[in-house]
């Protein structure tokens, strides 16, 4: 069962035009909460840490996304969990030439490990958007015992299943090549406002969002669509270790679509998956219904009990 998701395609195909935008810049703060001189860093990844509080929980973006995008629920958590917020270098802040060179998918993942180890980390908590989800989902099945529960916000276990209903990873590999050089050779003055009026329906969220699709490298950027676009996690599901939370954008466009349904069968392998449907949202989950998004990471880490 696949979903019919024209609006996410689009979406995902709209980032072919990435590039800087005149009169929009990208929001480059450092999260509030967050321990800017306790940072850990890699040539791929940085991640910074809030004070210590209860358990630990990593939150990873997704594509063309820095990790300001999770600025409200770090506000959130604060005083009752340990938050960690990584950034990509290349999505929205930072130096993306490494990502840009390949290996971008294990290489953060491999960082991230490496974080762990570093700050004896005890089965952390990791929260993934879109590709972060995806990449959530590679760090379930290859490091089951690293994490102890896996949030997924609204990503696919194979993300060419919206080009194609019976993609496989052979028949999208040259299509997913094209892909990659047209985003890395993507001119300046690009759509970066139109994209992002499909990927949230809050006029800030979209404003941004726009910022940092404008910030982003373009090349570090296809690198990774393209690896996503190459790794098809369907048939290891069965293999996640850690308990899944699926969380599933209903949009105002969808009614009528079964979205969650639709979610629930692509990711029915999954040995403890629950499914959380948050209604007047689109891709941007944490922009569009903050309070929403806040209360699903709070029963996820059972902060309300």
């Amino acid at each position: 069962m696949i979903i019919s998701r024209r609006i996410f395609c689009a979406l995902l195909t709209a980032t072919l035009s990435l590039g800087p935008v005149g009169g929009i810049a990208a929001d480059t703060k450092a999260q509030s909460g967050l321990e800017a001189e306790n940072s850990f860093e890699t040539d791929r990844i940085v991640v910074k840490s809030g004070p210590k509080a209860g358990s630990d929980v990593i939150l990873l973006p997704g594509l063309a996304t820095p990790g300001a995008v999770w600025d409200g629920l770090v506000s959130d958590l604060e005083g009752r969990a340990t938050v960690h917020v990584v950034d990509v270098k290349g999505f929205g802040v930072g130096d993306g030439a490494a990502n840009a060179e390949g290996g971008m998918m294990e290489g953060v993942l491999a960082d991230i490990a490496a974080f762990i180890d570093e700050r004896g980390l005890e089965k952390p908590a990791l929260v993934g958007h879109s590709l972060g989800g995806t990449l959530a989902l590679q760090a379930g099945i290859e490091t089951p015992d690293l994490y102890g529960k896996l949030m997924v916000v609204d990503a696919l276990p194979f993300v060419a299943l919206l080009f194609d209903p019976q993609a496989t990873v052979e028949s999208v590999k040259s299509q997913a090549e094209s892909m990659r050089d047209q985003m890395a050779s993507a001119p300046a003055g690009a759509n970066a406002k139109q994209t992002a009026e499909r990927y949230a329906i809050d006029d800030d969220a979209k404003q941004q969002i726009a910022g940092w699709i404008a910030a982003s490298d373009p090349a570090a950027v296809a690198q990774a669509f393209y690896e996503d676009m190459q790794a098809d996690f369907r048939p290891e599901l069965a293999e996640i270790g850690p308990a899944v939370t699926l969380v599933v954008p209903v949009p105002p466009e969808a009614e009528g679509q079964n979205f969650p349904q639709q979610y629930e069968a692509l990711y029915s392998d999954v040995p403890e998956l629950e499914v959380v449907p948050i209604e007047g949202a689109r891709h941007f989950v944490m922009l569009d219904q903050p309070e929403e998004m806040t209360a699903a990471v709070e029963k996820f880490l059972e902060l309300d009990e």
